[in-house]
Order: structure tokens, then sequence, then C-alpha cells
């Protein structure tokens, strides 16, 4: 698609995909606050924290698995500004941080996002069953991903409206 949609012609029921190119440059994420350095995420957590991290490029496959890591430790297998992986990082295993909540374990990372007005135009959710919006402050699902190059999501579909943003550096 060339153009965004309007605020308005998205409400009345925009129905493709679009993209939104450049529309995360300006978020803290990006700059005072940039998830691409290991040291602004360890400092927003504290010591000792643990993640849940999936193990293997894709969640499909027979080496795929879970566990929980440390997050210092996870934070060593990407590739940030601030810590590039070494030789000596196994870099066979593609680990990352997916289906987990991070904002409720490091709720200052709801300060380096902006979500789009687009978010709130459809609120309710005709034609997706028995889904409820959330019932905290916004009524929104706010989930974020962490992970190296070359991880895959296959194409799926979820029980409520979507924006997914990538920022791949």
């Amino acid at each position: 698609m060339e153009c965004t949609p309007s605020l308005l012609s998205f409400r009345r029921g925009y129905k493709s995909p679009f993209v939104i190119r450049g529309y995360a440059c300006d978020w803290p994420a990006l700059a005072e606050h940039p998830w691409h350095s290991a040291a602004y995420l360890q400092s927003i957590s504290g010591p000792g924290r643990v993640v849940p991290v999936e193990i293997g490029a894709d969640y499909r496959a027979q080496e795929w698995t879970q566990k929980l890591m440390k997050w210092d430790d996870f934070l060593a297998y990407l590739d940030l500004d601030d810590n590039p992986i070494s030789t000596n990082t196994i870099q066979n295993n593609i680990i990352y941080l997916a289906q987990h909540n991070l904002s409720l374990q490091f709720p200052e990372l709801l300060k380096d996002i902006i979500v789009p007005d687009y978010v709130y135009l459809l609120m309710d959710s005709p034609g997706l069953g028995h889904y409820r919006a959330p019932r905290n402050d916004e009524q929104l699902v706010i989930n974020m991903w962490l992970g190296p190059k070359g991880t895959v999501s296959p194409a799926h579909t979820d029980p409520y409206h979507n924006l997914f943003g990538v920022d791949a550096y």
C-alpha cells in the first residue's frame, strides 16, 4: 500500500493491512531510552530478574523449547550496541523473549513507546467471537518481544485486533 489510511477511513471499516513507515523513529525506545542498549535495559530491570525465553528460530521445529533465564544472560544473546555478540556466544540457538507481558515485569518500558491513534478506533471487536477488551485503563493488550535476527513468527491469527511494530536494526 502506498499511503497510510486517514483515521476517518480506517474507522469507517478499513480492512487491509498497511504499513506506517517510520512511525516509531521518534519513540524513546529508539532514542533517549534505547532498547538496543544493554545498559539501558539493565537499568530498568534491576538485579536478579528472570524471564521466560524461547529457544530455536521457529516454534514449529522439533528442537524448539522454552526455559527461564536470567535477564542479564538473555541480553548477552542479543546483538546490542554496547554489548555485541562475541564469538564465544553460542549462536546455534536463537533465544528470544515472546509470549510474556514484559511491560508488567518492567513497566518503565511503556514510557518508551507511543501507541498510534489507530489502536483506539476499533476497541469493539465484532466478528471476533467472545473477545472482550482487557479491563485495564486503556483496554489494551501490549506485548513486547525481544530477539535477534533470524527469529521467525509464522503467519497466524489472534482473537483480537493487532498493531505490530518492528524495529530491525
